[in-house]
């Protein structure tokens, strides 16, 4: 008998920035992994480039535009349901005036580095929270 594979998707995370704080985000109630924090973004969908799908799925969930930078972090996970690809890219709002708005999100919350790791975040994001803590992972200058 052959063993189930799971699903496997590639996500993609923004990093976006402001100032010396990040923007994250809980996940709602009813999702899979309820209430857990995590970095605004999504799967990519067929033939979507990363940052194509950044700025989609930014403008879906938060209802801004992004202007998407560097790669900052890469991982893969393995959860009980589903095989994840992340890759994590710095990013900034593409107006200074725009507010995110939690439209995919139970809450958004603009958090600084050192005070990421006090939220319960999704298990492939745990590794980069603590990494961001350290002063491993910075903003773009």
């Amino acid at each position: 008998m052959q063993p189930e594979t799971k699903p496997q998707k590639r996500v993609v995370g923004a990093l976006i920035w402001r100032g010396a704080q990040l923007l994250v985000q809980q996940r709602p109630a009813t999702a899979k992994l309820p209430l857990l924090w995590e970095f605004p973004g999504g799967k990519t969908e067929e033939g979507e480039s990363d940052v194509v799908a950044l700025r989609r799925e930014c403008l879906e969930e938060l209802a801004v535009e992004v202007v998407v930078g560097s790669l900052a972090w890469k991982v893969d996970h393995e959860y009980d349901h589903l095989s994840v690809s992340l890759a994590l890219y710095h990013a900034t709002l593409a107006s200074a005036e725009a507010e995110p708005q939690p439209l995919a999100a139970a809450e958004l919350k603009w958090a600084t580095p050192a005070q990421l790791p006090d939220l319960p975040f999704l298990p492939a994001d745990v590794e980069v929270v603590n990494a961001l803590a350290k002063g491993e992972v910075r903003g773009q200058s």
